[in-house]
């Protein structure tokens, strides 16, 4: 009695579980994608007076122009500035005792490419090495949160034309995952470790530089999606 209980049983499971996949089997699955190109606010560069191509007089003379800059540009010096580090170098000079030579590297942030190129100029012919060290937002967590939600909507409006199209309709989704989502971005049209060797051309091109601009951040969101069908 008991053989013919469980063999009961395990035919009803086996019959729902079957019945459970057939259900499931019914689906569409589709990708999503959003994109959108952002105006990074966030500029970061980094200026170095580098001791052993100035006197030592000459250090702090260069540290306040580069500190006059900053303020000229509209820079907050507490915010926008940090000192990195300062390093001092044990130089020999033939037929001189040693020496301590300091060099100091100051992060700047810059919050438009108008402002960026405006301090890469005048640090420029100041004879201070500067570099872009990289780009982004400020509210860029949000920007990419917002991007992915319109992803997984665009992969429902998706579903929902493509099974109209041949009378039926979606339920529930049932699979939802970001699909290669890319939140990179480019580096600008300037060389950002080659600004100094190419001094003369920047200066040659201070009274253009309205025209021209770093590249946006490209954000790219995919996202796969599968509904029941109805």
């Amino acid at each position: 009695m008991r053989y013919y209980i469980t063999f009961y049983l395990v035919i009803c499971f086996s019959m729902i579980v079957n019945a459970q996949e057939a259900k499931n089997s019914h689906f569409i699955e589709v990708i999503g994608e959003a994109k959108l190109e952002v105006v990074p606010n966030l500029i970061y560069l980094t200026a170095t007076i580098d001791g052993r191509s100035f006197k030592q007089e000459d250090i702090l003379k260069k540290e306040n122009e580069l500190l006059k800059v900053l303020q000229n540009s509209g820079l907050d010096l507490e915010e926008d500035l940090y000192v990195s580090d300062v390093q001092s170098e044990l130089v020999k000079y033939w037929f001189k005792s040693d020496k301590f030579v300091p060099t100091k590297n100051y992060q700047i942030t810059a919050h438009s490419y108008k402002q960026a190129i405006e301090v890469i100029f005048e640090l420029s012919e100041l004879e201070i090495y500067i570099s872009i060290e990289k780009f982004d937002h400020s509210e860029i967590e949000e920007y990419k949160k917002n991007l992915e939600i319109k992803a997984i909507q665009d992969a429902k409006e998706k579903a929902e034309y493509l099974t109209e199209s041949i009378g039926q309709s979606i339920g529930k989704a049932i699979y939802i995952i970001d699909n290669n989502s890319n939140f990179g971005f480019v580096m600008s049209d300037y060389d950002s470790f080659g600004l100094n060797s190419h001094r003369e051309n920047i200066r040659g091109s201070r009274e253009r530089y309205p025209e021209l601009s770093f590249k946006k951040i490209s954000l790219n969101s995919r996202i796969l999606a599968r509904f029941e069908l109805d």
